[in-house]
């Protein structure tokens, strides 16, 4: 039985009223509207359990039971307080109270309590000596080059900002030389591979205009919403349905033919309702199937005779979402320029330059504008199209907005997680599609305008910046310009990959599979910036002597390896210098596991395996091994 166990937990959503006070402080998951939950209470135990990406909105960390302290207890209902405090009256925004939070109080006392430090937050003397073993540590990463000085920098200030705050001491550094951020450290953002571009765009088009013309043209359920042909779904599109589940991806179909689930009734596969001998099979009662079958045709007789119906406007909502995404691509705007973006419904286009237009307007008595591509304006103009079906006539001062679940909460602000969500979704359908930051997007505006050989003071304008800024942090080019087509790369992956006991005898097992010529390493041409290297798993990937079976084995080796990396995220300076190092390799390793996923007799092998590594630890033994370094290390936190 494992160490660490769940707890009753209670969520707690900030501000807090004035003079409200958590009771049961081990038990408070605090949520920071717009950017998540970060789990406290959690702190009242000395020892947790890592906190894995699976963990959900509502879910709290694993701990140890037998750790709780009372002494604890009482600093964590304070700390609680404190962070409150900061948000109500601190005059930050709800990212920046999260990202202090958890740098500030959550990493910094997971590495206080790992060291044995628990007295980190009790009193002046006990904060100093465990600040003091905290700097040292971060000196030591900084100087091995495992993090740059602006992280260095980071690690050192938040913890040294909650500890001044909360304990009320002004000297706590005093005699220590703190890391400070270097110029030398800022490297220009380099734009995404140009196909991965190309895949993100297809797919937020198809989201876009799909959607959109489901509820404005009022098209009924099922409907076939068309996709990138890249993807070689069949028909190319899968088909839509008004309920939680809207879609299933081919691999999803297939692995539920024999299983029973709620949504028996829907075909998913041709667009249709399941006769009735179609899904006894999946029921132990006749009576049941038969309930199935009528719910499922009443539930889209609902949906086509409603122009409002809770799932079209879902669907219009997440339309919302993947024309979102489109606008960041177009403008190169960052995610708080876009949410605060506001509209009054009135507005003018102008041509200011060939090939660009200025869309103008005046909301609450501010001028606003920006510029885009003239070829984008048919797409901004079905947008508002879309934003007018959604209110409804009711007035929202946002050009973008969120309406809570399934479009039934009143309008406000665009959430801060609402492009995460939308990622989530195209990576249902395309598994190994990474994730562009709108930083990268104004990257690849710049690039791409800069390649068009348009002004630099033109590039400016559109994407909102100084010339200065765009010289010292976007124009870097793209070094995937002549990268091989996705067709020649996607049969690289499927030839990686053997089925049965093919070349398991003429081969060496290693971390992430199995080698043809160990000690030879050749390159296959598929990358770029990865060398393979066989004193580096990492670059096995990129080699043609590297192949991997397609069994529960290897499986765990690629799934134990990708954790790995995803824990030593927090050692990168940014999200962009994470995605420079190992996007590549996770990008792979992604790809890889989705043509498992296409060989193997049990489909759900890749998920549940998954879950066995994230929620319990249960990792390849090379990786196991590996983390373990880590840890001791205080690289990353247990």
């Amino acid at each position: 039985m494992s160490q660490y166990q769940s707890r009753p937990v209670t969520l707690f959503t900030l501000p807090f009223s004035e003079g409200f006070r958590v009771l049961n402080p081990e038990q408070a998951v605090i949520e920071f509207p717009g950017k998540g939950t970060l789990d406290i209470g959690s702190l009242c135990f000395l020892k947790r359990a890592v906190d894995g990406p699976s963990r959900r909105r509502t879910d709290g960390r694993r701990v140890d039971l037998s750790s709780m302290d009372l002494e604890r207890v009482e600093q964590v209902q304070r700390i609680i307080q404190y962070v409150a405090d900061r948000y109500s009256h601190g005059g930050i925004s709800p990212v920046t109270a999260h990202f202090e939070t958890s740098l500030g109080i959550l990493n910094f006392m997971d590495w206080a309590d790992a060291a044995g430090h628990h007295q980190a937050c009790c009193n002046e003397h006990s904060a100093r000596v465990a600040f003091v073993d905290f700097v040292d540590g971060v000196w030591e990463r900084l100087l091995r080059k495992e993090i740059v000085s602006g992280t260095a920098a980071r690690f050192c200030n938040y913890p040294l900002k909650f500890l001044s705050n909360f304990l009320e001491v002004d000297d706590l550094k005093q005699g220590l030389n703190l890391p400070q951020k270097s110029n030398d450290d800022s490297q220009p953002t380099v734009p995404p591979v140009e196909a991965n571009q190309a895949r993100a765009l297809s797919l937020a088009y198809s989201f876009f205009h799909g959607l959109t013309d489901l509820v404005l043209k009022k098209l009924d359920y099922p409907y076939q919403l068309g996709l990138p042909k890249y993807l070689e779904w069949p028909n190319d599109g899968m088909w839509v349905f008004p309920m939680n589940e809207w879609f299933r991806t081919p691999l999803e179909i297939e692995a539920y033919r024999s299983k029973k689930d709620h949504s028996s009734a829907y075909n998913f596969a041709e667009g249709r309702v399941n006769a009735l001998h179609e899904v006894l099979h999946k029921h132990s009662l006749r009576c049941n199937a038969q309930k199935s079958v009528r719910s499922a045709i009443a539930n889209l007789s609902a949906a086509n005779n409603n122009v409002r119906h809770t799932y079209r406007l879902a669907s219009g909502m997440q339309a919302l979402q993947a024309f979102t995404l489109l606008f960041i691509a177009y403008t190169g705007m960052n995610l708080e320029q876009v949410r605060t973006l506001e509209w009054s419904g009135e507005y003018e286009v102008g041509t200011v330059r060939q090939k660009f237009r200025v869309v103008k307007w005046r909301a609450h008595g501010k001028k606003q504008s920006f510029e885009i591509q003239s070829t984008f304006l048919a797409d901004f103009k079905r947008y508002l199209e879309l934003r007018s079906y959604l209110l409804n006539g009711r007035q929202c001062k946002w050009l973008f907005f969120s309406l809570g679940v399934r479009g039934l909460g009143q309008p406000g602000q665009l959430k801060y997680y609402a492009p995460r969500q939308l990622y989530q979704r195209l990576m249902r359908i395309d598994s190994s599609l990474p994730v562009i930051t709108p930083r990268q997007w104004r990257s690849a505006n710049v690039d791409w305008m800069l390649r068009k050989e348009v002004p630099l003071s033109v590039a400016a304008d559109v994407v909102q910046n100084s010339e200065e800024t765009l010289k010292a942090a976007y124009v870097a080019g793209s070094p995937e310009t002549h990268r091989v087509e996705m067709t020649a790369f996607l049969d690289r992956v499927s030839s990686v990959v053997l089925e049965g006991e093919q070349v398991r005898n003429a081969s060496q097992e290693g971390p992430v599979g199995r080698c043809l010529d160990y000690g030879k390493p050749k390159a296959d041409g598929t990358s770029g910036t990865v060398s393979p290297d066989c004193r580096n798993p990492e670059g096995c990937f990129f080699c043609d002597n590297y192949k991997v079976h397609a069994d529960e084995h290897d499986v765990r080796k690629l799934l134990s390896c990708r954790y790995c990396i995803q824990k030593t995220s927090s050692l990168a300076a940014s999200v962009e210098h994470f995605d420079s190092v190992f996007g590549e390799v996770l990008s792979r390793i992604n790809e890889l596991l989705v043509e498992i996923g296409k060989r193997i007799q049990k489909p759900e092998l890749i998920s549940s395996t998954t879950r066995s590594i994230e929620e319990f630890g249960e990792l390849d033994e090379y990786w196991a091994a590996k983390l373990e370094l880590l840890i001791q290390l205080d690289l990353v936190s247990p």
